[in-house]
């Protein structure tokens, strides 16, 4: 059959613009993306959940407490900028509009004023550290009283200065930005893919890995060590670059980062010989899992699991169906990095006191198996760049705690040898 002619081409139309076929061009990040600012402006000033007099007469100049001439004030709390068993933190300004952050506990039980157990672990922590202090730990204005709360807090308080966002807030962010933008290109935006580059990942561990030397330098672990209590210093800002089909980049301006809430954080001297439970699941170390006490390695294997995270911004080894997911998680954590438990070491945890009660459903020696589709550590690298992180992980990540690498071998590595 022969084919009908082209139609004739209508010269009063405009020609079509071929990027009219494409797809939209990825949303863009602003420039930075800015933090809490250090003074609200006139308008804020209106913005007010109550009034209180904060009162600390003992901070010391050259410490922890940093100095103020004069710290009697009335605080006008912003609002809430975050939430935990713990208690609240929230933003407050002073007379001067200047913003800071103080930490209100919950009570210990409804009659009670003041929850000494639980601001006594932190209270207790400073006043160890005294007048040392490191960029890379936060510090405290003081610890003080107050003559209103909110409700089910105590009036005994800890005002910090205003820190920027945490790492987990940044993750957090970079990945909804990261959806919405695979969203607009037709791609798959269930599993948001973002991650941080390799010198910014390499500067920030650097800086966590200093700051906790200067905690165990001075016989403290922190026992909480997560993205969520990580802050980048004030004014930190971040962008994101965001691609479709491969990791968008989280690139923060600043890579200056401080450890904050000491409330699970002891002074060796405190230490007992019972086990408890201490760490986040995510961020717990082999030993807690099984059942042992901290020592001066438990917080390295914290810091190690969260630079693996700053690169693939995932849970990778977490079990999402199992029935004790913790349990299930210390599995695939043993598999992924090829190093079971030994029975040396389950015989050194079993004669630990509390013991049984810190493993929960976890048995003595046990055998369970790993999620079949368990990543092995290694196959996690996207690519060349990554190889000296990796090598770090590898050497760092070890299970057997005695054998586990100090924070002074970390820093040596290679990884963070390399301008």
């Amino acid at each position: 059959m022969t084919p009908s002619p082209p139609p004739p081409t209508d010269t009063s139309a405009p020609a079509s613009n071929p990027s009219e076929n494409l797809p939209p061009p990825p949303v863009r990040s602003a420039e930075y993306i800015p933090d809490l600012a250090e003074y609200e402006n006139e308008e804020e000033e209106l913005v007010n959940l109550g009034v209180f007099q904060f009162n600390e007469t003992s901070c010391r100049e050259k410490s922890q407490f940093l100095t103020l001439q004069k710290f009697l004030f009335s605080d006008r709390i912003k609002k809430f900028l975050g939430e935990g068993t713990y208690g609240k933190v929230a933003l407050i300004a002073a007379e001067d509009r200047k913003l800071y952050a103080m930490k209100f506990f919950m009570k210990g039980n409804t009659e009670a004023e003041d929850n000494d157990e639980a601001i006594g672990v932190e209270e207790r922590v400073y006043r160890h550290l005294g007048t040392s202090v490191h960029d890379s730990v936060a510090k405290i204005i003081g610890i003080g009283n107050v003559d209103w709360a909110p409700d089910g807090c105590s009036k005994k308080v800890i005002l910090m200065p205003l820190l920027g966002i945490s790492i987990g807030d940044m993750v957090e962010q970079a990945q909804q930005m990261d959806s919405e933008n695979r969203a607009l290109l037709g791609e798959d935006a269930s599993i948001p893919k973002v991650s941080f580059r390799i010198k910014k990942i390499q500067e920030i561990g650097r800086n966590i890995l200093h700051g906790l030397k200067f905690l165990l330098d001075h016989n403290v672990y922190h026992l909480d060590l997560k993205p969520d209590n990580v802050l980048f210093a004030a004014q930190s800002a971040f962008r994101v670059i965001l691609k479709g089909g491969i990791h968008s980049i989280i690139v923060p301006r600043d890579t200056k980062v401080q450890i904050t809430d000491m409330g699970l954080a002891k002074v060796v001297s405190d230490l007992g010989d019972t086990s408890e439970i201490v760490q986040s699941p995510m961020y717990r170390a082999p030993e807690i899992f099984a059942g042992g006490v901290p020592n001066k390695k438990t917080d390295l294997w914290s810091v190690c699991i969260m630079l693996l995270q700053l690169y693939t911004c995932e849970d990778n080894f977490w079990s999402m169906h199992a029935d004790h997911r913790q349990v299930q998680y210390f599995r695939n954590l043993q598999h992924a990095l090829g190093q079971p438990m030994t029975t040396e070491l389950w015989d050194e945890v079993a004669k630990i006191k509390g013991g049984k009660k810190t493993r929960g459903p976890l048995k003595l020696y046990d055998k369970g198996q790993a999620d079949p589709d368990t990543p092995p550590l290694m196959s996690l690298r996207r690519s060349n760049h990554a190889d000296q992180l990796f090598e770090f992980l590898k050497f760092s990540l070890v299970v057997d705690w005695n054998a586990r690498p100090t924070v002074e071998d970390l820093l040596d590595h290679a990884f963070f040898q390399k301008k």
